[in-house]
C-alpha cells in the first residue's frame, strides 16, 4: 500500500525541489506578477497567463489507508479563462465483517476529470460552465458497503457486480456589479450517478435498489470586500436527489488581515432535509507571515449531523448513523514570484452513535476512528 503513496508524494517532492532551487522568492513581487507567452498565428495575438497545481493527500486509520493526487492547468486568455483537472483516488481498506462474510483486502483507484471555464460576455458579466466525468467509488464506505453485498449475494442470480461512475454538468452567471468589491454569481446544474445498490431478498425474491441517481441543484453565491481588511462569501443552494427529499444548504465564509502578517479565516455551514437530516459545522485558520515568503497556520473544524437519510430497501440500511468530527492541524507555506508550496498535517477524528437493529451488520464500518492527514501541493505560474 505505502509504495503507491511514496511514488506520488515524490512527483511532487521532485517539483517542490525545483521550485526552490529555481528562484528568489518575493511575496510582493508574486502579488504583482503578469506572467505570460505570447501565440503569434498569422496576424492573431493572444496572450496567455498559465497556471499549473500539484496535490498529493494521504489519509489513515487502523486498516484503512485513501491517497488521493491531482494536477491541474489554468490557462487564461481574455476573455475566457479555462481550467482543466484529473485527480486519482485510491482506497485500500482492510475488510472486516461482524455478521457475514469473510476478512478480506480491497484495494480500489478511481479517476476524475473536471473542466471549468468563464467567458466575459460584457463589462462586469461573465458565463460560468463546467462539465465532470468519474469513474470508480467516491469514498471507501460505499467500497466496503459493496463488498458485503458481494459476498451475501454474489452467487445469487441476477446479481450484478457494481461499476459505479459518474457525470455532471453546470452553467451559470457571474455579475460584478460593484467592480473589485462585490459579485454575485447564480448556477445550476444537473449530475447523474451510478451507485453501487443495496441487495435483499423481500415478498417477490431477490431484489436491489435503483442504481442510478439524478440531481439537480441551483446555486447563489454572493462575494463582498466589507473593508481593505475584510472579504466574505456566502453561498446558498439547493438540491434535489432521486428518491430523498429537497435539501436546502448554506455557507459562509470570512477572510480578514487582522494585521500587516496576520491573517485569521472562518467558515460556517449547515443543511436541513427532511424528515429528520441536518448538519452544520465551524472552522477557522490563523496564519503568520513570520519572514518574507514564509507563512505558518493553525486550523481546527468542527462537524455535526443526525445521520443519512434512509434511502434502502426496507429490510435492513447501509445509512450512516449520527457522526460527530473534529479536525486539527497545523502547516507551513512557502510563496515565491512564481512558485509556491503548501505542506499540511492533521489530525483528524470521527464518532458516531451506536447502529440500531437493522444496520448493526455495518458496525465495523461505523467504527470511531481515530484519523492521521498529511497534504503537500504545489502551484506554478508561468
Amino acid at each position: 500500500m505505502m509504495r503507491r503513496v511514496s511514488v506520488g508524494f515524490l512527483a511532487i517532492l521532485w517539483c517542490v525541489s525545483n521550485a526552490f532551487s529555481g528562484e528568489v522568492a518575493d511575496f510582493t513581487d508574486y502579488e504583482e506578477d503578469d506572467s505570460s507567452f505570447e501565440v503569434d498565428d498569422e496576424g492573431w495575438g493572444w496572450s496567455f497567463n498559465t497556471r499549473l497545481d500539484a496535490e498529493g493527500s494521504v489519509l489513515w486509520a487502523d486498516g484503512i489507508l485513501l491517497d488521493e493526487y491531482s494536477i491541474g492547468t489554468r490557462l487564461t486568455s481574455e476573455p475566457i479563462d479555462l481550467g482543466l483537472t484529473i485527480t486519482r483516488s485510491s482506497y485500500d481498506v482492510d475488510y472486516e465483517p461482524n455478521v457475514f462474510g469473510a476478512p478480506t483486502s480491497l484495494s480500489e483507484d478511481s479517476y476524475a476529470y473536471a473542466l471549468d471555464t468563464r467567458v466575459g460576455l460584457a463589462t462586469n458579466w461573465n458565463l460560468l460552465g463546467s462539465v465532470a466525468y468519474y469513474d470508480g467509488y467516491t469514498d471507501y464506505r460505499s467500497l466496503w458497503i459493496n463488498e458485503y453485498y458481494s459476498q451475501l449475494f454474489g452467487e445469487v442470480p441476477g446479481y450484478i457486480e457494481a461499476a459505479p461512475k459518474g457525470s455532471s454538468l453546470s452553467l451559470g452567471l457571474e455579475w460584478e456589479y460593484v467592480p473589485v468589491v462585490a459579485k454575485v454569481r447564480l448556477t445550476g446544474g444537473y449530475g447523474k450517478d451510478t451507485i453501487a445498490p443495496a441487495s435483499e431478498f423481500g415478498e417477490n425474491g431477490f431484489e436491489r435498489s435503483r442504481p442510478d441517481l439524478y440531481t439537480r441543484f441551483l446555486q447563489l453565491q454572493t462575494e463582498n470586500v466589507l473593508s481593505p481588511r475584510v472579504v466574505v462569501q456566502n453561498t446558498f443552494q439547493f438540491t434535489d436527489t432521486t428518491s430523498r427529499a429537497k435539501r436546502w444548504s448554506g455557507q459562509t465564509a470570512w477572510n480578514i488581515a487582522l494585521a500587516d502578517d496576520w491573517f485569521l479565516r472562518l467558515n460556517a455551514g449547515g443543511a436541513l432535509e427532511q424528515p429528520n437530516f441536518d448538519a452544520y459545522y465551524f472552522g477557522s485558520s490563523l496564519e503568520y507571515r513570520f519572514a518574507d515568503n514564509w507563512f505558518f497556520r493553525l486550523n481546527g473544524r468542527y462537524y455535526e449531523d443526525t445521520g443519512e437519510i434512509e434511502n434502502s430497501l426496507g429490510g435492513f440500511t447501509s445509512s450512516a448513523p449520527s457522526l460527530k468530527s473534529v479536525e486539527l492541524g497545523a502547516g507551513i507555506r512557502w510563496q515565491g514570484v512564481h512558485n509556491a508550496v503548501n505542506l499540511y498535517a492533521g489530525y483528524y477524528q470521527t464518532e458516531y452513535d451506536p447502529l440500531a437493529e437493522d444496520n448493526i451488520f455495518l458496525e465495523n464500518l461505523y467504527n470511531d476512528r481515530r484519523w492521521g492527514l498529511v497534504q503537500l501541493t504545489y502551484t506554478h505560474t508561468f
